[in-house]
């Protein structure tokens, strides 16, 4: 064998395992995401009753520094793990969303539309989390082909 091709043994082994590992990255991404947006919306739904009480409660006395810190450990999150970040926040804005067209009073256009905003806004900031998450990657060839201009 000559020197060469040891390199090129060695350059496929690489290309192999960063393969592998983007794989890996995208499905814990992924997988992060889901659970964490179902943990939130399972707690919310589990309990109509109690949280109206709890929000009261945090907002009066504890607002500021509760959501300061809840902001605080969400951009931790987002910063270490934007992948997992991004797709949490794609489907809480669907959740959103959702929530807004099937519970908002239907006499208040203006009130309904200004939720169903903020909802879209919410997942157009999710897939840029999700897109910058994935640049580096192999999926970011068939990411362009949708997202990003030519």
């Amino acid at each position: 064998m000559s020197l060469y091709e040891n390199r090129g043994d060695s350059v496929l082994s690489a290309a192999t395992k960063l393969s592998e590992s983007q794989g890996d990255y995208l499905i814990r991404g992924l997988a992060g995401g889901v659970s964490a947006t179902l943990a939130v919306l399972a707690g919310y739904w589990s309990s109509p009753y109690y949280w109206p009480l709890v929000a009261r409660s945090v907002a009066t006395a504890f607002f500021f520094p509760v959501f300061g810190a809840a902001g605080a450990v969400l951009f931790y999150w987002r910063q270490h793990y934007r992948l997992q970040y991004g797709v949490f926040e794609v489907l809480i804005g669907v959740a959103a969303a959702w929530y807004a067209a099937v519970h908002s009073p239907s006499g208040i256009l203006f009130e309904r539309a200004l939720q169903l905003s903020a909802g879209l806004y919410i997942v157009v900031r999710g897939l840029d989390n999700v897109d910058k998450a994935i640049d580096q990657t192999r999926f970011a060839r068939r990411w362009s082909r949708w997202f990003r201009p030519s």
